[in-house]
């Protein structure tokens, strides 16, 4: 195995369910319009002979801007509204209008919350599609959606973290390129029970 998936390997067998379960919570709903720009900071076309392959890779850099979406933000989230720019690897089977998968790194500053946090998932696929519902094909360009996780380092809500889901589209190329994006992003900021 390569040494991503030995550490995701590891991540895994050490991961416990029970702990989320037993863990005192209080969640606070947080649902936010998302829009920004990609920006292609390399590009490069890896050859695999075992397996046979071809893979598109980008590395994309983005800035972003957040703002609540009434009525499923709540009040306390509104510390959250704010900008996100990060860095994201972006892999296509063979190119841009394939499937392929996104991961990265962000920095999201609120009106009062810093964050840190990581997004991965799935490119150009789509998930609302038969037998769940009609809305889109199971190949979606310029479609993508996966989970992203912060912890919040600064500001009110500081020692939260946030789990979250988001849908993004932006307008596909045969390559990685500089292209606007919108979207959405749903979840919950997660914060200890102190009583």
């Amino acid at each position: 195995m390569g040494a991503i998936t030995d550490l995701l390997r590891k991540e895994i067998e050490g991961f416990d369910p029970v702990e989320h379960y037993k863990e005192p919570v209080c969640m606070i709903g947080v649902s936010k319009d998302w829009k920004g720009a990609f920006r292609v900071a390399e590009r490069a076309e890896k050859k695999c002979q075992d397996p046979h392959c071809l893979t598109v890779a980008g590395l994309i850099k983005f800035e972003s801007q957040l703002q609540r979406h009434q009525p499923c933000d709540a009040a306390a989230a509104g510390s959250l509204d704010g900008s996100i720019a990060g860095l994201l690897a972006f892999n296509y089977i063979d190119n841009g209008q394939r499937r392929g998968y996104h991961i990265g790194k962000l920095q999201w500053a609120g009106g009062g919350s810093k964050l840190i946090g990581k997004i991965t998932g799935v490119t150009n696929a789509g998930t609302h599609r038969a037998p769940l519902m009609q809305c889109e094909r199971c190949e979606e360009p310029g479609h993508m959606e996966g989970c992203l996780e912060a912890v919040v380092i600064e500001g009110q809500h500081k020692g939260c973290r946030l789990v979250a889901t988001y849908a993004l589209r932006f307008d596909p190329g045969q390559d990685p390129q500089n292209t606007a994006f919108n979207g959405t992003l749903e979840g919950v900021l997660i914060c200890d029970c102190r009583s």
